[in-house]
Order: structure tokens, then sequence, then C-alpha cells
């Protein structure tokens, strides 16, 4: 965010220009010059997660047992969490 260039932007607002005169007045002129400065020098990022998947996709039956008949015919173990790390 540029200050600078910020507070410049209040300084030539209607708030230092054309102040109101009350002061529940000159609160409310207050809030929207600052809110609508701050909106152009440093807007809100606004981002979104990539939605999951709503098909998850599961091995079939076949599958599971063809994997585990693999695993068994390498004769390599499953891995447990000791072996892991």
């Amino acid at each position: 965010m540029n200050l600078a260039c910020f507070m410049a932007a209040v300084r030539r607002s209607e708030l230092f220009v054309c102040p109101e005169d009350g002061t529940d007045g000159f609160a409310a002129q207050l809030v929207h010059v600052v809110t609508d400065e701050l909106d152009k020098v440093a807007p809100i990022r606004r981002g979104s997660l990539r939605p999951s998947k709503t098909m998850i996709r599961w091995l079939s039956v076949d599958a599971v047992a063809a994997k585990r008949e693999r695993r068994c015919l390498s004769g390599t173990p499953l891995a447990t969490n000791t072996q892991r790390k």
C-alpha cells in the first residue's frame, strides 16, 4: 500500500474540501471517505479454494483383490509407520 498516495487522496477528498457540519454527519463522512480510498489503494483480496471433487473413485473389488495378490507374489510387505520414518 502506498501510504503517501492514500494520504494525498484523503486530503483531496470531500472530507477536507467540504466537511459535514454535525458530528454524526462528519463521522459518517469520515467512514465513507476513508473506506472508499482504502478500497482504491488497497482492495480486499478475495480468493476461494478449489472445490473438491464430488465423485471419489474407489477401486473395485476385483482391483483390490488383484493388488493384494500382486503384493503377495512380489514378496514386498506393506510399509508400516516405523518403516516410513
